[in-house]
């Protein structure tokens, strides 16, 4: 008898809900540059543009992949990483500044990281960070 009375008390038991994210979300996909996904330091994906080799997309590490992107033609306005929900709190702030590091130096001007969604659009991703370079001020010519 306790043994159902356990079953049945245990069967109205609801799981947490996740927290439903309210906070800003990408809509800029037409103005992407680059667009990455991080799985870690040596599984990293250039969705965008298309990096194939033999057909397949290629797979990056840290070290081969900032001379792809300073030697690639495209534009270093502004470059996306996707980070997936299994970096969280200290490691995801970690993940994000050495990412920032990363494309500042390969010369993009802007960098914007998003939380991993269900399919492969970006426009309506969480933003969980972004930056922009300082713009330089133009030097003034000294007058005599």
């Amino acid at each position: 008898m306790l043994s159902l009375f356990g079953l049945l008390l245990s069967g109205c038991c609801t799981p947490p809900t996740q927290p439903v994210y309210t906070g800003p979300r990408f809509r800029e996909a037409a103005r992407v540059n680059v667009v990455l996904q991080f799985l870690r330091w040596d599984s990293i994906l250039i969705i965008q543009p298309e990096f194939l080799e033999d057909g397949f997309q290629r797979m990056f590490n840290r070290d081969n992949l900032s001379p792809a992107l300073t030697s690639s033609r495209v534009a270093h306005d502004l470059a996306v990483m996707i980070i997936g929900p299994t970096y969280q709190d200290e490691p995801l702030l970690q993940v994000i500044n050495d990412w920032k590091a990363l494309l500042n130096g390969c010369g993009f001007k802007r960098v914007v990281c998003l939380r991993a969604g269900g399919d492969n659009k970006i426009d309506g991703l969480p933003i969980i960070d972004h930056t922009s370079q300082p713009v330089e001020a133009p030097k003034q010519s000294a007058r005599l």
